[in-house]
């Protein structure tokens, strides 16, 4: 009996070094492994497809939208435009906006945060613009009509009842090194 119960306490000893080495070895795996980003269900990404449900928002959220148009122009395609739809309803308000999971500063149309500063737009459409000539936020019915042409969108274009955001890039290999922001 003095035997075994030796023998069971070396059992002992041995599961209890066994569970704490196993404790520390996953501690160490989750540690090293890689960690998801913010969004891992990917409602923070803007996607592309044929058929896209319109979302219907309540409250304020962080989300991304359905890329509907997205067409280059310019001298060697230089020139990004993205139609990127958040809402398939009128919307109170589109206020921060997102580059790369950091918040930009918007400073007439123009995003001024570095390493963008100048190099992307960003138009706000709420879903109530009722007139193509506002759809692009153009001051004059000119530059309205130059926005529709570069970006590839009907000049009868609204938007009624849809909040989107119209994104214009211009490609700089200095700022874009990294490829196109999320």
């Amino acid at each position: 009996s003095a035997i075994s119960a030796g023998m069971w306490g070396w059992v002992a000893v041995y599961a209890i070094a066994s569970l704490a080495i196993s404790a520390v070895v996953n501690w160490a795996l989750d540690a090293l492994k890689p960690k998801p980003k913010s969004d891992s269900g990917g409602t923070l990404v803007n996607a592309r497809g044929a058929v896209k449900s319109q979302a219907l928002d309540v409250g304020h959220i962080r989300k991304g939208g359905a890329v509907v148009s997205r067409h280059t122009a310019g001298k060697n395609n230089k020139v990004l435009h993205k139609v990127i739809a958040l809402a398939g309803h009128e919307c109170n308000a589109i206020t921060d906006i997102y580059l790369n999971d950091e918040i930009v500063t918007i400073t007439n149309d123009a995003v001024t945060s570095e390493p963008w500063n100048g190099k992307i737009k960003i138009y706000k459409h709420l879903g109530g613009q009722t007139a193509a000539s506002d759809t692009f936020d153009g001051s004059s019915a000119t530059l309205a009509s130059t926005l529709h042409d570069e970006a590839d969108v009907e000049s009868t274009f609204i938007g009624t009842g849809i909040c989107y955001v119209y994104a214009r890039l211009e490609y700089d290999q200095n700022v874009f090194a990294n490829g196109i922001p999320t």
